[in-house]
């Protein structure tokens, strides 16, 4: 059997400042999961942290090249004006045909940080060129260039208030052809607005402020999804001799080709579901886990994906999983409710329910205290999250800083283990040439 995997990946934006590169510890604060939109601050010798931005879809509005400069923002319309940016990235995600910038205004929170989202497939039609494009009249739930601010974002919690572009222009002038990201943002209104979780339709408040951009300069290096690093040659692995034949309890590692070590969590029930408990048999030949997040646009797709074609018209149970595909299993690992927090048990009924999912087949993954985890690149950093706590100790996830300090993430994140043993084979950033179906598709034909 194949297994079809049609969705985007929204990638998220760490900025950090250079990196020693020799030590593990650091100064921690509380934050959220890189996979919860953030802001990182790679922060003494080595350890990033974070803080939540909310970075789901875009479509197909606010592509098409304008001819001429647009209106002239009138200040009287405008509360707030401008923005001094002094740190900005840019990812491309050549898979998932996606361009991503983040500017912020302090390296550590709280800080005030513009957005543009570029979603380039020809299901969304988003800038492939340079060229000044108009934003007048889009919606963040069908904008393939989509622009906008949060203010006020604090470590470890929502902004202040978040703004959408839906008027003026904005011209880039490189779109990585040069390793960089620049242009202008021309004679922009962004209005405050609410994004709803599940359709992404912003709605401006009601009396809401708007924040104007008028010829604000924007400039940044382009770098490849995961920090830049996308051979696996490149990324740490076990020998292969370490892999044990059966599972292994407390694990021997937590990198490709290492036995993972078991752990527990509660799912939407209120039960305590292991790890291993969904394997460690001759029966099962893979366990596919997908981490989602209650306002990822993308686990949402590839969720839905997943049910109507495993159980069409009906929720997706672990049965119907085996059913389906015999000798696979499936473990969805709910990091963030749709406000970057804690998912509540309540809250995870919904969104099973929301999703058409066996509330037993998700269990929820954060931690407040934090924990900290290894990068994959440069040895000897690492990052701490809250959410994915439980699951990257165990399972790194294979994030890497750049030359430039940048970490880059995204949801959803997705796992492959062979059943049998646990072993560690695949993951979302180890392998970004390969999709999680390569893998699956192997283990099941074995």
């Amino acid at each position: 059997m194949v297994i079809k995997r049609s969705f985007l990946l929204f990638v998220f934006f760490a900025f950090l400042s250079a990196c020693s590169g020799d030590a593990t510890g650091g100064a921690d604060t509380a934050g959220s999961d890189l996979g919860a939109a953030p802001i990182n601050t790679y922060v003494d010798e080595g350890t990033a942290q974070d803080t939540g931005i909310l970075m789901p879809p875009g479509q197909d509005n606010g592509t098409s090249p304008s001819n001429d400069s647009g209106t002239v923002v009138n200040p009287a319309n405008c509360d707030i004006n401008g923005i001094s940016l002094t740190s900005q990235a840019a990812e491309k995600n050549t898979q998932y045909q996606a361009v991503l910038y983040n500017g912020l205004t302090s390296t550590t929170p709280p800080a005030d940080q513009v957005s543009i989202e570029i979603y380039q497939s020809s299901q969304y039609g988003g800038p492939t060129a340079p060229g000044t494009y108009s934003v007048d009249g889009s919606n963040y739930s069908d904008c393939g260039l989509c622009v906008r601010a949060f203010k006020n974002v604090k470590q470890g919690a929502p902004a202040d208030k978040e703004f959408y572009a839906d008027k003026g222009t904005i011209t880039i002038t490189s779109i990585g052809a040069d390793g960089r990201f620049t242009g202008t943002f021309d004679n922009l209104e962004l209005k405050e607005v609410v994004v709803d979780s599940n359709t992404f339709v912003s709605t401006p408040v009601p009396g809401g402020e708007t924040w104007c951009l008028s010829n604000v300069p924007f400039d940044a290096t382009m770098t490849e999804a995961g920090g830049g690093t996308v051979n696996p040659g490149d990324l740490p692995v076990a020998d292969p001799s370490v892999t044990q034949v059966n599972c292994v309890p407390e694990g021997n590692g937590h990198w490709v080709n290492n036995n993972v070590q078991d752990f527990t969590l509660t799912n939407c029930n209120g039960e305590q579901i292991s790890l291993h408990s969904l394997g460690c048999d001759a029966e099962t030949k893979a366990v596919y886990i997908v981490s989602t997040a209650g306002w990822c646009s993308a686990c949402k797709q590839l969720l839905g994906a997943l049910k109507n074609e495993w159980s069409p018209g009906s929720t997706l149970t672990q049965a119907d999983v085996q059913a389906a595909v015999p000798g696979l299993k499936l473990l969805i690992v709910l990091a963030e409710n749709q406000s970057y927090g804690q998912p509540t048990q309540q809250y995870c009924k919904q969104y099973a329910a929301g999703d058409g999912v066996d509330p037993s087949m998700i269990i929820m993954d954060f931690n407040p205290s934090q924990v900290t985890v290894p990068l994959a690149a440069p040895q000897g950093s690492a990052f701490s999250t809250e959410s994915m706590a439980t699951t990257w100790t165990a399972i790194n996830p294979y994030l890497v800083a750049d030359s430039q300090g940048q970490i880059m993430s995204g949801f959803p994140w997705e796992a492959v283990l062979r059943g049998s043993n646990m072993e560690y084979v695949w993951s979302s950033f180890y392998d970004q040439t390969s999709s999680s179906s390569y893998y699956l598709n192997q283990l099941l034909n074995e």
